[in-house]
């Protein structure tokens, strides 16, 4: 049986709607404030609440703001009912987080319509969400072992050989072990690293104390600090690319190294996809309160489908192109911008282009 709380400081309403919802077969919690209903939603989990806006203690702008701000009530469907004819406020509650909206007064039927639509959506939504952990797991115990175990070899097929011939090896092919060494350590280092900061914004998304100290991070920008980062990123991986890039100075909402982390990874997946001797531009400019970063190739591009599936763990094509790595990169960039309530997007034409925008919020 589904449990829906009601929340009105109109007692005959409130005594109404819970006799419809009673007879239609759900449960019904009841609440005649804001601040008593922010409780019981806290402590009850319902399935589905209906809330007034214009309510004593705490009115139903803030109770939203209250539920969307807590792991516990994140994803409850909210159906806000109001004597309000001003659509703006109307439009409000929508915008902080309520799912759809009933003006006063109502009949039964519209309330169930509004209830049973908003309660098969979530169920649609969490079968997606639970196919798509499913998927990640079955995606990172298929790929992970292959991905640590190659680097692992040739770091131990390496170590093996210098101890067991080293002294009898000429300097050349010494070198040639050395950098294999080299080469192996920092793929290896770059993949759990990757994987650490996969499962970290997880975490940091999971709880709520987290999520709110990381939106309160705010990273200075300097300009000269981020085209040192590019710079050293063309020094060692886009020698063969025609990299350009421009950046304002800005104060970001944002961790620096996780900013840090969003261009390196843009970068990164730009030159993967791209041929030698294209173009890539990367810039960071401010527009109002935002600050915008954009990304642009020219290499072989998504397809609509391909831009759709977008998610961990996931690499188009891996056998044609056989391009390296567990695929976090793009997924990392998504769960970081999803933390900040930043915007995530891709525009891309097969054979043509991919342009990354991401739009992270800034004080001037």
């Amino acid at each position: 049986m589904k449990t829906i709380l009601v929340i009105d400081d109109d007692k005959l309403v409130l005594r109404n709607v819970k006799d419809v919802l009673v007879a239609t077969g759900f449960n019904v919690l009841t609440a005649t404030d804001g601040k008593s209903g922010l409780k019981i939603a806290l402590e009850e989990k319902p399935d589905l609440i209906v809330c007034d806006l214009m309510m004593p203690e705490l009115n139903g702008f803030e109770l939203i703001k209250n539920l969307r701000s807590s792991i516990n009530t994140i994803s409850i469907p909210i159906i806000v009912v109001s004597t309000l004819e001003n659509k703006k406020q109307m439009q409000e509650s929508i915008n902080i987080g309520a799912d759809d909206f009933l003006s006063k007064p109502f009949t039964p039927e519209a309330l169930w319509i509004k209830i049973d639509n908003l309660l098969k959506k979530t169920k649609d939504i969490k079968y997606l969400s639970e196919n798509s952990i499913k998927q990640l797991s079955l995606n990172l115990a298929s790929s992970l072992p292959h991905e640590l175990r190659t680097p692992l070899n040739g770091i131990i097929g390496s170590a093996d050989y210098l101890v067991k011939f080293g002294s009898t090896l000429s300097q050349q092919e010494l070198d040639e072990l050395y950098k294999l060494l080299y080469q192996s350590a920092n793929r290896l280092n770059d993949l759990i690293m990757r994987y650490l900061l996969f499962v970290d914004t997880e975490i940091i998304l999971a709880d709520v104390d987290k999520l709110v100290t990381a939106r309160n991070a705010i990273s200075f920008l300097p300009k000269n600090r981020i085209e040192n980062l590019i710079q050293d990123f063309i020094n060692t991986k886009g020698k063969n690319r025609n990299i350009s890039y421009n950046f304002e100075n800005s104060n970001i909402k944002i961790y620096e190294e996780h900013l840090n982390f969003i261009i390196k990874e843009l970068l990164e997946n730009a030159v993967k996809f791209s041929g030698e001797n294209t173009d890539i531009n990367i810039s960071g400019l401010v527009v109002g309160n935002e600050y915008i970063i954009e990304c642009i190739d020219n290499g072989r591009g998504l397809s609509s489908s391909e831009i759709k599936q977008l998610s961990a763990m996931k690499q188009f094509k891996r056998d044609y192109y056989e391009q390296q790595g567990l695929g976090l990169g793009l997924a990392i960039i998504q769960r970081l911008v999803k933390i900040y309530e930043g915007n995530f997007n891709i525009e891309s034409e097969v054979n043509k282009y991919t342009k990354i925008i991401i739009k992270l919020k800034c004080i001037n």
